[in-house]
């Protein structure tokens, strides 16, 4: 199950990052400032994510060593 999640999160990122180029991209061809607004947004969903499986991993262990439970491996 965590291998699955780490492969999403993995997926997502791939995709944001993907998605910042792009706008990046745009910025520079089209002259639009709306594409840099895109580009910072899409920056801050990435650290946003990255925060949030920093969390849910913590969380996760918190868990594991509360409940006295091996993770499988």
């Amino acid at each position: 199950m965590e291998a699955l999640i780490l492969t999403i999160e993995a997926i997502v990122l791939v995709l944001l990052l993907a998605l910042a180029t792009v706008s990046e991209i745009l910025a520079e061809s089209t002259g639009n400032e709306i594409w840099n607004t895109i580009t910072y947004v899409i920056i801050g969903l990435m650290v946003l994510t990255l925060f949030l499986s920093s969390v849910a991993n913590a969380y996760t262990n918190k868990l594991l060593k509360h409940n006295d439970i091996k993770p499988k491996t």
